[in-house]
C-alpha cells in the first residue's frame, strides 16, 4: 500500500493489461526524490469488502505508514491478488486483480490528507499522531473477457471502487501494556481506567474509558493475517486486564490523563491446537500435543466469543468445541499453564 501526493501524474485505471503479473511489484521510485510513502504488510492481508467491519484492515495497514514527508496526499494504491467472489448459492470463484493488481482509492476533493508536519510514529515511550481517514466502498467494476456456460467459465477482471476522505482533527494515541487496571462498571455505562508505561524516563500515564469508546480484539503479531473483531463495550471491558497488548486512540485530557476513543487489544497469550475429547464436565477442554493446554472460556464457557477461523468468520457457539477441531485460543496464561480464552476461533 502506497500514500501518493497530489502532484503525482494520474496514469489512469484500465482494467486489462498484463494480466500475468500474479506477484505485483511495489512502486517504482526515483533514487532521488522518493515520491511515494509505501508500507509492505509481512504477509498477505485478507480483506473481506462484505464484512468491512467499518475499514479496520484497511485502516491498520495505514496506520503503520509513517516518516511522511510534509505535503498534499490525494492517493492510496494498493496491490492485490487472489481475488475470491462468494456467489449467491455460497460457491466461490476466483476473478482476476485489474492491470497490474492494483488500484487507487482516491480522497475527494477538497477532504485530502494534508501533513503540515513530518509526521514520524517509530519513535519508541512517545506519542503517535493519527490521522484519520473515512473509506468509502461504493461498489465493486468487473469486465468480462471471455464468457464460458456459467460464471466458473468466465475469465473476469475484478476491482474495488473505493473513495476517502481525511477527516479533520488528528487524534493522539499510544501503545503499550497495560497495568492497575481498574474497571468502576463492566456493565453499561462502562467505565474504568489503566496505567500504559511509555518506557524510558516516562511516566506511565493514565487511560480512561467509558461508554463512548470502541473495543476491538487483533490477532497477535504471529498470525498471517491480524485480523480483528470489534466487540461491545461489555465484552471489551471484560477482557481487559493487567498485562494486555493495547494500542489506544484519543485525546490528553490534562496532565497524564489520556480519554480512549478506542481501544485495540491484543491477547497475551494465544495457544493453537486439536480439541482432545470435547468438553470437561467443569466446562473447559484440553489441547493435544504439542501445546496441552487447557483453555477455560470466559467470562464463561457459553458466553466467550466462539468464531469461524476461516472467511467469513461466521460467529459460533460453544457447540462447535466437539474432539479433533481445530481451535485457536487468545486469552491470558495461567500461572499453572493453560489459558483463560476471551476469543476462540475453529478451523485450521
Amino acid at each position: 500500500m502506497s500514500l501518493m501526493p497530489a502532484e503525482e501524474p494520474f496514469e489512469g485505471e484500465e482494467m486489462e493489461g498484463d494480466l500475468a503479473d500474479g506477484n505485483p511489484s511495489g512502486p517504482r521510485m526515483p533514487k532521488d526524490k522518493p515520491r511515494f510513502v509505501s508500507i509492505v504488510p509481512d504477509s498477505p492481508v485478507v480483506i473481506d469488502l462484505l464484512q468491512l467491519e467499518n475499514g479496520n484492515e484497511l485502516a491498520r495497514i495505514q496506520g503503520r505508514i509513517d516518516r511522511v514527508p510534509v505535503g498534499t496526499y490525494d492517493k492510496i494504491r494498493v496491490y492485490y491478488r487472489d481475488v475470491k467472489v462468494a456467489l449467491q448459492d455460497g460457491s466461490v470463484l476466483r476473478f482476476r486483480p485489474s492491470a497490474y493488481s492494483k488500484f487507487d482509492i482516491r480522497f475527494r476533493a477538497g477532504h485530502e490528507l494534508v501533513f503540515p508536519a513530518v509526521a514520524d510514529t517509530t519513535k519508541p515511550g512517545d506519542w503517535t499522531r493519527y490521522f484519520r481517514v473515512k473509506i468509502d466502498v461504493v461498489g465493486i467494476k468487473i469486465k468480462i473477457l471471455s464468457w464460458g456456460k456459467w460464471w466458473r467459465g468466465c475469465k473476469v477482471i475484478l476491482r474495488p471502487q473505493i473513495f476517502a476522505e481525511a477527516i479533520p482533527p488528528a487524534l493522539d494515541g499510544l501503545a503499550g501494556t497495560a497495568d492497575n487496571v481498574i474497571v468502576g462498571s463492566n456493565v453499561p455505562p462502562v467505565y474504568g481506567s489503566f496505567n500504559v508505561s511509555l518506557g524510558g524516563s516516562a511516566d506511565n500515564v493514565t487511560v480512561a474509558f467509558d461508554d463512548n469508546t470502541v473495543w476491538t480484539w487483533r490477532e497477535s503479531g504471529s498470525a498471517p493475517s491480524r485480523r480483528t473483531v470489534g466487540v461491545s463495550n461489555a465484552k471489551g471491558v471484560a477482557s481487559l486486564r493487567d498485562g494486555a497488548i493495547v494500542e489506544i486512540v484519543g485525546d490528553p485530557v490534562s496532565g497524564n490523563i489520556f480519554q480512549a476513543r478506542e481501544i485495540l487489544l491484543t491477547f497475551p497469550k494465544e495457544s493453537t491446537g486439536e480439541v482432545s475429547g470435547g468438553w470437561n464436565l467443569d466446562h473447559f477442554f484440553q489441547l493435544r500435543l504439542p501445546t496441552e493446554d487447557s483453555v477455560y472460556p470466559m467470562p464463561k464457557w457459553n458466553t466467550a466469543y466462539y468464531d469461524n477461523a476461516a472467511a467469513p468468520f461466521a460467529v459460533l457457539t460453544n457447540a462447535a468445541i466437539v474432539d479433533g477441531a481445530v481451535v485457536t485460543a487468545r486469552g491470558y496464561p495461567l500461572v499453572f499453564g493453560g489459558v483463560e480464552a476471551y476469543w476462540i476461533s475453529v478451523g485450521p
